[in-house]
């Protein structure tokens, strides 16, 4: 993640990984499934950070960016605040629903319920925007303007799931560089993988249940 994020950030001022030294930091010892980094003491480098050890630090979450405010550093790069999405891909973005090949064609209907509920929760998301920003300010440990800054201050209008070309060609973009830099043993064909027809039956279910 980090590792994307400083190419990305680098990208923006017309350079590369090789322009830069990068400096292992200590990571977290207590990561658990469900758990977000973001709502721990420190995030990692901010000490290194404090200490002139490293020059720059990359931070995600809303917490992480309250500890570094609080510690009176500045954003050098807003990865959020650049007009190309394309600087944004990380891991999570966008943020792929993935299920098992298996559940898919033995249980499709599970699949479009689950989709369908996502839909709905998306709906209710846009008139909902204190709600679900206190919901995103409790998942990361953080408070409102923390949230803001991670996250934008239209978070609640951004989470319908698509499969548009757009959203496909991010997704590409992050498979590409799990794969070059040996994240993983083979590239992965985006558009074979994703599979429209849930998310199309997902959205007439919808609609049908809520008279459409």
């Amino acid at each position: 993640m980090a590792l994307h994020g400083l190419t990305s950030a680098l990208r923006t001022a017309g350079l590369t990984l090789a322009d830069a030294e990068l400096v292992e930091v200590p990571g977290r010892a207590d990561r658990r499934p469900g758990w977000d980094p973001s709502a721990a003491a420190h995030w990692p480098g901010l000490d290194e950070l404090a200490a002139g050890t490293v020059d720059a630090v990359y931070l995600k979450g809303g917490r992480s960016a309250e500890q570094a405010a609080a510690a009176g550093f500045v954003v050098a790069v807003d990865l959020d605040a650049t007009p190309s999405l394309a600087d944004r891909v990380n891991n999570g973005t966008p943020r792929p629903i993935t299920v098992h090949a298996a559940l898919l064609d033995e249980r499709p209907e599970l699949v479009v319920r689950f989709l369908a509920q996502t839909l709905r929760a998306a709906r209710w998301a846009t008139e909902h925007p204190d709600e679900v920003r206190a919901f995103l300010g409790s998942e990361v440990g953080s408070g409102g303007d923390g949230v803001a800054t991670a996250y934008g201050a239209d978070v609640h209008l951004g989470l319908t799931p698509d499969l548009s070309p757009e959203r496909l060609a991010l997704l590409d973009q992050q498979q590409r560089f799990l794969h070059e830099h040996a994240f993983t043993d083979a590239p992965v064909d985006v558009h074979a993988w994703a599979d429209p027809a849930p998310l199309a039956a997902a959205r007439r279910l919808l609609d049908e249940e809520e008279g459409r």
